[in-house]
């Protein structure tokens, strides 16, 4: 790309706290999926079952969507802030 004049994209660094998290969060919902897939097919999800499955995925969500995670204050915004 460097020949044709075109540099590669910057590519932040990793937010090795939040990667984490998601890694940890991912593993669960792994669990809980063998598990529910593990059982038997007649059988329905217990309470328990559908509350873990629930709580995780609204920890999920809450860590996509906080803000701080996809920019940091130093970084700045794409649109001219100019004028």
């Amino acid at each position: 790309m460097a020949s044709l004049q075109k540099l590669p994209t910057i590519v932040p660094p990793i937010n090795l706290s939040t990667w984490k998290t998601l890694g940890e969060i991912n593993q669960k919902l792994n669990r809980i999926a063998l598990h529910i897939d593990n059982k038997n097919k007649d059988s329905r999800l217990t309470h328990t079952e559908l509350f873990a499955v629930s709580r995780l995925i609204k920890e999920l969500r809450q860590n996509l969507l906080n803000t701080e995670i996809w920019s940091k204050p130093d970084e700045g915004y794409a649109e001219d802030q100019k004028g």
